[in-house]
């Protein structure tokens, strides 16, 4: 995997992870719709970090077996 690609894959993981630690607390003080968010900006990222890992995986397993 390039070091391009694996700064992206990163650097969503870490944004993803970031606001999932920022839903509990907005949610616990009443700040429903900060969670929310919060929530679905997690949501959104780790997909986008779940994806750039799969496809880059399924990229160095097919330039490595051709």
């Amino acid at each position: 995997m390039g070091r391009r690609r694996r700064g992206v894959l990163l650097a969503a993981a870490f944004a993803a992870f970031g606001n999932a630690l920022k839903v509990f607390p907005r949610w616990y003080s009443g700040d429903l719709d900060g969670a929310r968010a919060a929530s679905k900006r997690a949501r959104t990222l780790g997909i986008v970090a779940l994806s750039i890992g799969v496809l880059s995986t399924a990229w160095c397993l097919s330039s490595a077996f051709t």
